[in-house]
């Protein structure tokens, strides 16, 4: 009533000020309003007053005169729908009954349910699905069987990707888990989701880390948390589904854990990626802006430790293996897929320039018989700029004072990195960086399998491979290099995302099994340097994504590393890789 008396008091006196109703509501008495007008007069300018040559005088209305125009007015009717419901839904089993609960509460909506069945997960439900659920038992991960199975189901409108409890009291990684996350993988490629004409289409992933993403949990399977890396892009691709991993503690029942899976589904806040439940209810994970340069710095590392690095020689990752060598004088083994000689060839020595290099090549190649094409002169010319990259990086560790030893291996294999430990002499690994990693980016319907395993392999593979190859007891530092990815999912990047959201939730894990370690997993974004090209920074600045300057980042790290606390394991430096063109980049 108040706004009311008030907006016909200012159209009679249309020089007031805009008055706030939520203000209005607290005022009690005539003179209240009085006093709260005048203050609103006080604080703003006059309005300003037309002249009168510049008021036209109003025109002449004549009642009994035709329209010249009808205006189109737009007609809406009305209709019933029913919200957030599916038709056909599609289900991978975990095998602890939360499918089965979950395909009869949706076959009594009215909706018609498939079941994938993989058989390398045990299964303790002693529950059955209904005879109308059509079950596909799944021996192994066969795309074309897989295909053809969704295909035969139609057009989907949901899928829920559920995985199974596992008890890992030890780091394991094993075949069986990476086929379920592999599973999901081609299960998101194949579905056609995105496409479905219901009012919300879903892609439903649950994992079973406690309820709290593993922070809690130091028992539950690690490489279901991967799920969430794909969840996380597949929202990002698909801009018309519903996407979410929901984390459930594992004492949950099936029927509760079905029906907070059906509670997120019609969500109204399409906000976060991934949501946990645990015993406290209802949480999500988030970054807060903190600086590394003001962490106060100790002494846990020295010239006497000795860190095996994958990746190490080149790029960003000997960029901060230098930074690390003039701070402390450390060891360092480093490991890379390219060969290494102390000296490169005669045709090349003293050839700098790109340019100069490709022709110098050319002749040496037609000087030797052999057809000088541009595939084999790049290959060439390769190997020999990744040459002299490593022995820079050698160069400058050891004169900052440190010691460098280099040996090309495969981080995938265990007894490759034994042995360049063993011929290294430099004694016991300390600490273990992990800076390796592959990209193979395509939309998730473009992805195959062998771009799975190729990103996958050298991130969680090769984790185990370098775990394998030290005694876990002597490491006390532990720095992964995962990505925004990992943390924020990426388009284009659905492996790449699934790799680093695993080697996030290892380094919360491996922090519970080693509390007296430093480790970190940093969610880099994209760096100044390495394999973002001048056009690629071009389209990153425009998006407003952060780009991490080479020194910057390498004294993050650096600073994190050797801080006296360890405030959480994962990290994030920069934004994520959407950009926000209105906040300021944070230092970490």
């Amino acid at each position: 009533k108040r706004v009311e008396i008030l907006g016909a008091v200012q159209d009679e006196l249309p020089g007031l000020p805009e008055l706030n109703p939520e203000d209005l509501a607290e005022l009690r008495t005539l003179g209240q309003i009085v006093e709260y007008m005048q203050s609103k007069l006080a604080s703003s300018s006059p309005a300003p007053v037309a002249s009168a040559a510049a008021v036209e005088p109003a025109a002449a209305v004549t009642l009994d005169a035709a329209p010249t125009a009808i205006v189109a007015v737009k007609r809406l009717p009305v209709v019933m729908k029913e919200s957030h419901t599916f038709n056909n839904v599609l289900i991978v089993d975990e095998g602890n009954g939360v499918a089965v609960a979950l395909a009869e509460k949706l076959t009594k909506s009215g909706a018609k349910v498939a079941v994938i069945k993989p058989e390398w997960v045990k299964s303790s439900s002693k529950k059955s699905f209904a005879k109308s659920v059509k079950v596909l038992n799944l021996a192994d991960v066969n795309e074309s069987v897989l295909s053809a199975f969704v295909k035969e189901q139609g057009q989907l409108d949901a899928v829920f990707s559920l995985s199974a409890k596992v008890s890992a009291k030890a780091l394991k990684f094993t075949e069986n888990a990476k086929q379920s996350v592999l599973l999901s993988f081609l299960l998101a490629k194949h579905c056609s989701v995105k496409t479905s004409s219901v009012s919300r289409p879903a892609f439903i992933a649950m994992t079973r880390q406690g309820g709290q993403f593993g922070f809690e949990d130091a028992q539950s399977g690690l490489i279901q948390g991967g799920v969430s890396g794909l969840v996380k892009t597949l929202k990002q691709e698909w801009e018309n589904t519903f996407c979410r991993t929901v984390d459930i503690a594992n004492k949950f029942t099936a029927e509760k854990a079905a029906v907070i899976l059906l509670d997120e589904v019609v969500a109204a806040d399409n906000q976060y990626s991934e949501v946990g439940y645990d015993s406290e209810g209802r949480l999500t994970l988030e970054a807060q802006a903190t600086n590394s340069f003001e962490l106060e710095q100790g002494t846990n590392l020295t010239s006497d430790s000795v860190l095996l690095v994958s990746g190490g020689a080149k790029g960003v990752t000997a960029h901060c293996v230098i930074e690390l060598a003039k701070k402390h004088q450390c060891q360092f083994i480093l490991l890379g897929r390219s060969g290494f000689e102390a000296s490169e060839p005669t045709w090349a020595n003293g050839v700098l320039e790109a340019a100069a290099l490709n022709k110098a090549c050319m002749q040496n190649l037609a000087a030797s018989g052999e057809k000088a094409t541009p595939m084999i002169v790049k290959k060439v010319v390769g190997k020999v700029l990744a040459n002299r990259e490593i022995a820079g990086t050698i160069a400058a560790i050891e004169a900052a004072g440190g010691k460098a030893f280099y040996a090309s291996a495969d981080v995938t294999k265990a007894d490759q990195i034994k042995a360049a430990i063993k011929s290294s002499g430099l004694g016991d690994v300390t600490g273990i960086i992990h800076g390796a990693g592959v990209l193979a980016d395509k939309f998730i319907e473009d992805k195959t399998v062998e771009d799975f395993d190729a990103v996958y392999n050298t991130k969680i593979a090769g984790f185990d491979a370098l775990l394998s190859a030290v005694d876990a007891k002597n490491i006390n530092a532990l720095v992964m290099f995962s990505s925004a990815a990992g943390f924020y999912g990426n388009p284009g990047q659905s492996d790449y995302s699934i790799a680093n959201d695993i080697l996030n939730k290892i380094s919360v894990r491996f922090k519970q099994m080693q509390p007296n370690a430093q480790v970190l997993s940093f969610n880099w974004g994209p760096w100044d340097g390495g394999m973002v090209t001048p056009e690629l920074k071009k389209m990153f600045a425009a998006r407003g994504v952060y780009i991490i300057p080479l020194d910057t980042g390498a004294s993050i790290l650096v600073h994190e590393l050797c801080a006296t606390s360890n405030r959480s394991p994962i990290i994030l430096v920069g934004n994520d890789m959407s950009g926000d063109e209105g906040a300021t980049p944070a230092k970490k």
